[in-house]
């Protein structure tokens, strides 16, 4: 296999990086009716810092028959890179570095255990330091999404952002698929709400081919100023900077007025409400008559409880149906919102699944567990590292942002009814 650039901006940017590779070393998986081993998903996120330093997060999904693929997969870096996490099914997963003389190798999986034929997901985050110059008026980002590998790839994504100036008018979408030199752009891409650009591959690629992508501009692609915090307690180290202050700046999400955010504060269900239909798009109205008898027509957030009330569910009571907008919002109810708005509801799952995915499965009730199990395998929640899902649990404004922010990003925002 051939190293393959990982990130170019004008004048080439240093950082590359090969394929994911068969790492030969029995867990439980999600079996597949195809028992050819490939990757089903490549899913990029790259987030451009405003010091020009890059956040990669790659999720890698992939069907193991034991046949190269044994105990894990290894991915090797032309460059160092500071690894962040590595997790295998949402859950923390073992991995060591191998250094190299030109770069390093992640090596991921444990050497005593052997998976078991069936889908695995795994989910590498890194930082790169290795940035390069710009021009002087006009930028170029180039990213090879998938270099050559051994294995036949279903779909690939790219989703960048950070950058600036991001427009149809301004900017040139480009790109390729195939094998190497060809001209191929079996793929199509999208500029979403929060001014980030996403790149889907259309066609399967077969082994060894290849998706590279670029965006030129008339203008600068990164300033210095390209993401100052909104907020006095939040700092761009924060787990979900990218998330709050990307939203905050669409006007999705406001702070305090001391200028605080207060991200570990617990979000409402009111709160959630208005927050998810101004990040999906969701259509709001104000009936004459009320669906809930606690939200009436003067409650700030009405036209919001309103339009997500197919949604999130009320509390039948013995004079009526309530919202309950005050009380925290909880994982589980969340889980069924975030499927239900985004349109993928009356997708069939086997929901014993959820016995080898979290070890509290008793805990999230039993209507709620097709939900959860969906929004687990769209990637749109996932657990904690004690192999854990805490449907009871409440979210923090932190995580509602980055629930939503995530939601947001998976589709050019259209709410299937």
């Amino acid at each position: 296999m051939k190293k393959r650039n990982l990130f170019l901006l004008m004048l080439v940017l240093t950082l590359s990086m090969l394929n994911i590779l068969p790492y030969s070393f029995a867990e439980t998986a999600t079996l597949d009716n195809d028992r050819t081993e490939r990757i089903i998903s490549y899913d990029s996120d790259i987030v451009i810092e405003s010091n020009k330093t890059i956040s990669v997060t790659e999720n890698i999904k992939v069907f193991c028959n034991q046949e190269n693929i044994k105990h894990g997969i290894y991915i090797s870096f032309a460059d160092k890179c500071n690894i962040i996490e590595v997790l295998k099914n949402g859950i923390e997963e073992d991995y060591k570095i191998i250094d190299q003389d030109k770069g390093m190798q992640v090596w991921i999986g444990k050497a005593d255990v052997e998976l078991s034929p069936g889908e695995y997901i795994y989910t590498i985050k890194f930082k790169a330091d290795s940035l390069s110059a710009f021009s002087e008026n006009n930028d170029e980002f180039y990213y090879n999404v998938i270099g050559e590998w051994s294995f036949p790839i279903e779909s690939a994504s790219a989703k960048i952002s950070g950058l600036k100036n991001i427009s149809s008018e301004n900017c040139l979408f480009d790109g390729n698929t195939g094998f190497l030199g060809s001209n191929e752009k079996n793929f199509t891409y999208y500029i979403d709400t929060m001014g980030n650009v996403v790149f889907k591959t259309t066609k399967k690629l077969e082994i060894n081919q290849v998706f590279s992508i670029i965006i030129k501009s008339q203008g600068k692609l990164i300033g210095d100023n390209n993401q100052i915090s909104t907020f006095s307690d939040l700092t761009q180290n924060h787990w979900a900077y990218q998330a709050i202050s990307a939203m905050a700046q669409e006007g999705i999400i406001k702070g305090y007025s001391d200028g605080t955010f207060r991200p570990n504060n617990n979000v409402t269900r009111e709160q959630f409400a208005t927050m998810m239909v101004r990040t999906l798009n969701i259509p709001t109205t104000e009936p004459a008559v009320p669906t809930f008898k606690d939200i009436n027509q003067e409650s700030w957030a009405y036209k919001y409880v309103e339009a997500a009330k197919d949604y999130l569910i009320g509390y039948q009571k013995a004079d009526g149906l309530y919202f309950n907008g005050n009380s925290n919002a909880i994982r589980e109810d969340m889980a069924y919102a975030l499927v239900m708005a985004k349109g993928y509801g009356n997708e069939t799952v086997d929901v014993s699944r959820l016995a080898s995915i979290f070890t509290d499965m008793s805990s999230i009730s039993v209507p709620m567990r097709k939900y959860v199990l969906i929004a687990y395998d769209k990637g749109l929640m996932t657990g904690n590292t004690d192999k854990t899902f805490k449907a009871k649990n409440t979210l923090s404004r932190a995580e509602a942002a980055q629930l939503l922010y995530k939601a947001a990003l998976d589709t050019e925002n259209e709410v299937v009814d």
